[in-house]
């Protein structure tokens, strides 16, 4: 086997430190540093890399920054494996020293250099990958793009898609649960029959192919056992009622779902983040959530592409599903964050669209703001930090819809990007807020009521209606319905 070329990927992860700066200070003062890879908990090598690993042979790895493009080769003295003490050593700096049980593998570098150029092939490859922390560099060429050719779209036999947002089952769940319907003095109803009441009225409870929720499923990170158990049971049931199979839920995170900041811990904002970018454990119980609802591998990126084609109308859907609850380099607890694995995500989309294609875009926190004044927070701000990116790129790919839930308000807005030269030259792109589907009155505003959307796909545009539910009765009223072609 010819020997492979390992490049590590990192980023600057903390406030006030400049990732190569402090390993270059180590090495100036005692001559080699130790630097930690930060391989996240979904990352399992397999036998081959295991081998390439144990029999590197190269006296060098390369490190890549992909959020500032650079690249830096280091040399190496050796690597070391499940070794305890070296996290403790004075050769390891200080913001990351004693993390040692969530580094398995070390390597000992004695210099660091930036190169003159960025290497875009390579930039090329962690995209198409999902941005891992490491790849393996071989001789083999692959191909570059994915065309539509390469595509395998799932078959939707209904037109429409059931939008959900921030579910909040727990304590500020404001339904009750199939179990509780029929106890003695129950006054409220459940959340799939109140949405099969009204679905029935519009004549389409045998008519929805897809289940799209934009997050926070659970409030606070409560993923204890029953809880969670409640959650996938009431979503099968709705499932059950629609007649679609579970794998045609499309779960997406929202911030209660993982939570960034544990309060419970003895550990500041900053201590915990730099934890959570270490391995990712704080993603962990969504992961396994969504694969025990839905079956998407617990390991599979949570940004991503799904593919469908509508049978009736032979028109396909390209739907790109954002993680934006990643962490940037801040000692806020609160805020979205894309990052570039979602922004990989898109720019992944096959370039030529077809104009049978539509593209839609689904994550939690908000591209533009829906408070008349957005609140100050010492934990931070509501907003995607790196929304102006995510609506760029997206109106580039010819994405002209995008969802997203948070904070209980509906909005909807439309956004139009005019380059320099003058031109908007692309579509626009409808943003949709989501209110909240079934949180209790206490996680509202005065006069927000619970909704759903409806995305209604036809030959001639979109359809978009939005539902809310009068609370003294479960009725469902119309109070947007609006076709985007």
């Amino acid at each position: 086997m010819a020997p492979e070329l390992l490049i590590l990927r990192f980023r600057d992860t903390t406030v006030g430190i400049e990732t190569i700066q402090a390993h270059q200070n180590i090495i100036n003062s005692n001559g080699a540093v130790w630097w930690g890879w930060w391989k996240s908990e979904k990352e399992i090598l397999n036998e081959k890399e295991i081998n390439s690993l144990k029999n590197y042979s190269f006296d060098h790895v390369f490190l890549i920054n992909r959020d500032i493009n650079k690249l830096y080769k280091a040399k190496i003295k050796r690597i070391a494996y499940d070794d305890d003490q070296i996290g403790k050593s004075q050769q390891v700096p200080d913001y990351y020293r004693s993390k040692e049980k969530s580094i398995k593998t070390w390597f000992l570098i004695n210099e660091i250099e930036c190169m003159d150029e960025y290497e875009r092939k390579y930039d090329e490859l962690f995209a198409r990958n999902g941005n891992p922390t490491y790849i393996f560099i071989s001789s083999k060429k692959k191909k570059n793009t994915q065309s539509e050719a390469d595509i395998k779209r799932r078959e939707l036999k209904a037109n429409n898609i059931l939008v959900l947002s921030d579910l909040h089952f727990g304590e500020n769940f404001s339904f009750c649960y199939e179990h509780d319907l029929y106890k003695i003095g129950q006054t409220k109803t459940s959340l799939s029959t109140t949405i099969m009441r009204d679905l029935e009225k519009l004549d389409l409870t045998d008519k929805i192919s897809l289940l799209l929720i934009t997050g926070d499923f659970t409030t606070k990170g409560n993923w204890k056992q029953d809880n969670k158990s409640l959650i996938i049971s009431e979503l099968h049931s709705l499932c059950n009622k629609l007649g679609i199979s579970h794998e045609k839920i499309i779960a997406l995170p929202g911030n209660h779902d993982m939570v960034r900041f544990d309060s419970s811990k003895n550990e500041t904002v900053k201590e915990q983040s730099i934890s959570n970018q270490m391995d990712k454990r704080f993603e962990t119980d969504f992961r396994l959530f969504v694969e025990e609802l839905t079956g998407r591998h617990w390991h599979e990126n949570l940004s991503y592409n799904a593919y469908f084609k509508f049978l009736e109308l032979d028109i396909n859907l390209d739907l790109t599903i954002l993680n934006s609850c990643g962490i940037v380099t801040s000692e806020w607890s609160e805020y979205g964050y894309v990052g570039q694995e979602g922004i990989d995500a898109i720019n992944s989309l096959p370039k030529n669209i077809d104009e049978k294609t539509y593209r839609i875009l689904a994550l939690h926190h908000h591209l533009l703001p829906v408070n008349n004044v957005e609140l100050l927070n010492e934990k931070g701000i509501s907003l995607t930090i790196d929304s102006l990116k995510v609506i760029k790129n997206a109106i580039s790919k010819g994405i002209t819809l995008a969802l997203h839930g948070h904070q209980h308000i509906f909005n909807m807005a439309k956004y139009t990007l005019y380059e320099r030269s003058g031109n908007s030259g692309e579509k626009p792109l409808t943003i949709i807020s989501n209110g909240s589907t079934s949180v209790d009155q206490s996680r509202r505003m005065d006069g927000e009521r619970n909704s759903y959307t409806l995305l209604n796909f036809g030959a001639n545009g979109l359809r978009v209606i939005v539902r809310e539910f009068i609370h003294s009765d479960h009725n469902g009223v119309t109070i947007m319905d609006k076709i985007i072609n």
